[in-house]
């Protein structure tokens, strides 16, 4: 005996969920493919910038953002009884000084790596004539060149240091980051401060702050994170430490360890 199934509006019940559940789906997945689509181009057109060392630190005046991240690292060098620091988005090195100051005026000793994909910047901190501090050119996304800079750090309880970084990174790129640097048995601590989305200014960036940038990241930090390590402290910075162009970015501060 052939089964009949209800009808509402004209169709079988299940047709109708199909269509209902395929409606609900279409405008996440259009979001979400036009986040990553649009991740992925921008990413590939960063501008890095032609100066050299931060106004801040010509002046000697450090802004209060720099000073609590510069306290949150020393924190999270003596609890994890640190004797490398590897900072990753190094950049012009705008925690370098004023760490390197703090250390010296704490009497920590510690080496400190950083680690950027642009040479300029890299050439431009070598320069600085800090001790102690060496500098390498390293792509994140990449394990072997993250395996490679590993094996030159000579460090046995290694801390790594992610700041305003990992958003650039696609899922999968940052989920194995933070992978191989579990898979290191020297690194000891992994630390991250990031944006906990990126504002975007035209209508048509909606679908990378409502998915990508916003959900993605918001939600998937502690996530990833703790999948290799143990998170100690979590929790938002305020984001009025920086300026007035980022007061809608409140910033995931994660301090784990092993």
């Amino acid at each position: 005996m052939k089964k009949k199934f209800p009808k509402f509006l004209f169709c079988p019940v299940d047709v109708t969920y199909l269509i209902g559940g395929f409606c609900l789906l279409l405008p996440k997945f259009i979001f979400t493919l036009t986040g990553y689509v649009k991740t992925f181009i921008k990413r590939n057109q960063l501008s890095y910038g032609t100066i050299g060392i931060s106004d801040e630190e010509k002046t000697g005046e450090v802004s209060e953002y720099t000073k609590v991240r510069v306290n949150l690292l020393v924190d999270f060098i003596k609890e994890n009884d640190l004797d490398t620091l590897i900072i990753f988005g190094c950049a012009y090195g705008r925690e370098l000084l004023p760490l390197s100051k703090k250390l010296e005026s704490v009497n920590q000793k510690i080496q400190i790596i950083g680690a950027d994909i642009n040479k300029e910047a890299m050439d431009a901190c070598s320069k600085y004539g800090l001790k102690n501090s060496v500098f390498y050119v390293v792509n994140m996304e990449c394990s072997r060149e993250l395996e490679g800079l590993f094996s030159k750090v000579q460090g046995n309880r290694i801390g790594v240091y992610c700041c305003e970084t990992a958003p650039y990174l696609l899922p999968g790129k940052f989920r194995n980051f933070v992978k191989v640097c579990a898979q290191n048995s020297r690194i000891k601590g992994f630390q991250l401060l990031e944006a906990a989305y990126i504002d975007y200014d035209s209508f048509w960036d909606v679908g990378m702050l409502f998915t990508f940038q916003g959900n993605y990241w918001r939600h998937n930090y502690p996530k990833v994170i703790k999948r290799h390590f143990s998170i100690n402290k979590i929790y938002f910075l305020d984001p009025k430490l920086r300026t007035n162009v980022h007061l809608n970015q409140p910033l995931w501060f994660i301090s784990a360890s092993k």
